[in-house]
């Protein structure tokens, strides 16, 4: 057998080496973990960045097309009014005509009755000259 001595002198520094083994295992595979986590904090940074730009493109495009929205809303309530406007005027203008029609019948009515008698009158006056 070993004698007790050599055991005493070898296995310190076997013991100490495994020891130092252990650690430096244990610190690699910390290091491994920490650079996987940095690597993924990296990924996620910049997907974020990404998704924010994402994000901000499309912030803008609303509102521009908010900002479009609103002066076509302007325009349209303009172009509502400046219709009702002309509506009013044109059912002025159907009224106004109207009574012009009736104004017009009315004389058409009366000078029918004028030509009536116009042509009764020069018929009797045919009838005395022929008769005379």
């Amino acid at each position: 057998m070993l004698d007790l001595s050599v055991l005493i002198t070898i296995v310190p520094p076997i013991v100490t080496a495994l020891f130092a083994y252990l650690i430096a295992r244990k610190r690699n595979i910390l290091t491994e973990r920490i650079n996987r986590a940095k690597l993924d904090a990296d990924v996620q940074s910049q997907a974020l960045a990404i998704v924010q730009g994402a994000m901000d493109n499309m912030r803008a495009d609303l509102h521009k097309e908010i900002a479009f929205l609103k002066e076509e809303n302007v325009n349209l309530r303009k172009e509502v009014e400046e219709n009702k406007s002309r509506l009013e005027t044109l059912q002025e203008q159907l009224v106004a005509s109207d009574e012009l029609v009736e104004t017009l019948r009315s004389e058409i009515s009366t000078l029918k009755k004028t030509v009536s008698l116009y042509e009764e009158e020069i018929e009797r006056l045919r009838n005395n000259s022929s008769g005379r």
